[in-house]
C-alpha cells in the first residue's frame, strides 16, 4: 500500500517557483488598503475597428494593451487627485507625470514569465511610443545586473523584503520608481470571453483589463453587436473620494470608445511606413 503511494506520487512534475510570484506576494501591504473597486464594460468596437484598419493600412499591428495605457495615462492627466500617495499623516504627494506600471511577458531563462514593466510619463507619449516601448520590453533579454537584483532579492528573508516594501509605501517618490504611480493589469489578454478581475495592489490607482465578450446593445433604436471589455477600476478610498474616481472612470470610458489616440492615426494618408511605424512592425 506504501509502496504503490510511493510510486503514484513520484508521477510529478517539479518547478522552480518564480522570482516574480515571490514578489507578489511581498504585496501584503496592499491588504492594509481600504480599496474600492468598480466593475464596468466599455463598448471597443470603434477601438477595435480602427486597430484593424491601422494594420490593414501599415501592415504592422498595434498593441491592445498600449491603447489601453494610452487612455490610462491621459484620463489619470486630467484627474491627477487619483495617482496621490500619503506621505505621512497631514500630507499627500500628487506627482506631474504618470507612470504606468504594466504586466508584460518576457523571455526568462527559457520561460515565459510576467514581469512589471513601467512606462515612464506615459501622458506624454503616444500610443505608438507607448506600443514600441512595451514591445522592446517584451523582446529585451535580462541583463546580468537584472540577474544579480533578482538573485539577491530572492534570497532575502521575507520580512525583510516585506519590510522594504513597506518603507517604499510610506516614501511616495521611491514607490514612483519602483511601482510607478498607476497600475493597468491586462489579465483579458490570457483568456477568452468576458469576465472582469480584483488586483492585488499597492498602487492608488490600478485599472485591470478583463476578457472581451460581444453583446447586443441598443444603437439609435436599433440593436446591433457590439464587443464589449470588462474594466476594473480600484482605488484607495483612504486618498481618493468618490467623485474624482467617478470623474476619472467617466473620462477613461469616453477616452476609450472614441478611440483616443487611434483616430488620428488611421485618418492620416499613409503612403510609406515611416521610421518609426517601420521600428514598431520590426518589433512586433
Amino acid at each position: 500500500m506504501i509502496s504503490r503511494y510511493r510510486t503514484q506520487r513520484s508521477r510529478r512534475t517539479m518547478l522552480p517557483f518564480s522570482r516574480a510570484r515571490r514578489a507578489a506576494q511581498d504585496l501584503a501591504i496592499a491588504q492594509r488598503k481600504h480599496l474600492i473597486h468598480g466593475m464596468f464594460e466599455v463598448d471597443i468596437t470603434l477601438p477595435r475597428s480602427l486597430l484593424e484598419h491601422y494594420q490593414q493600412a501599415t501592415g504592422a499591428s498595434l498593441s491592445f494593451t498600449a491603447f489601453i495605457v494610452g487612455c490610462v495615462a491621459r484620463a489619470v492627466d486630467e484627474q491627477k487627485s487619483v495617482q496621490g500617495y500619503r506621505k505621512g499623516r497631514r500630507h499627500l504627494v500628487v506627482f506631474d507625470d504618470v507612470d504606468v506600471n504594466v504586466l508584460i511577458e518576457r523571455a526568462v531563462g527559457g520561460r515565459t514569465q510576467v514581469v512589471y514593466h513601467i512606462v515612464r510619463a506615459a501622458n506624454t507619449k503616444s500610443t505608438l511610443a507607448i506600443h514600441s516601448e512595451i514591445r522592446q520590453a517584451q523582446a529585451k533579454l535580462l541583463t546580468r545586473l537584472e540577474h544579480t537584483r533578482f538573485r539577491i532579492y530572492a534570497l532575502l528573508p521575507r520580512f525583510v523584503r516585506r519590510f522594504g516594501i513597506w518603507m517604499a509605501a510610506r516614501n511616495p517618490d521611491l514607490w514612483k520608481i519602483f511601482g510607478g504611480t498607476v497600475a493597468v493589469a491586462a489579465v483579458g489578454m490570457f483568456a477568452k470571453g468576458g469576465g472582469w478581475g480584483i488586483p492585488i495592489t499597492g498602487n492608488t490607482l490600478v485599472v485591470t483589463v478583463g476578457g472581451i465578450d460581444e453583446k447586443p446593445r441598443a444603437i439609435d433604436g436599433h440593436v446591433v453587436q457590439r464587443e464589449l471589455l470588462c474594466l476594473t477600476v480600484s482605488v484607495d478610498h483612504d486618498v481618493v473620494d468618490g467623485a474624482p474616481a467617478a470623474r476619472f472612470v467617466s473620462r477613461l470610458r469616453e477616452l476609450v470608445e472614441s478611440g483616443y489616440g487611434l483616430t488620428q492615426l488611421v485618418a492620416e494618408p499613409i503612403s510609406e511606413p515611416t521610421a518609426e511605424v517601420a521600428a514598431v512592425g520590426a518589433a512586433g
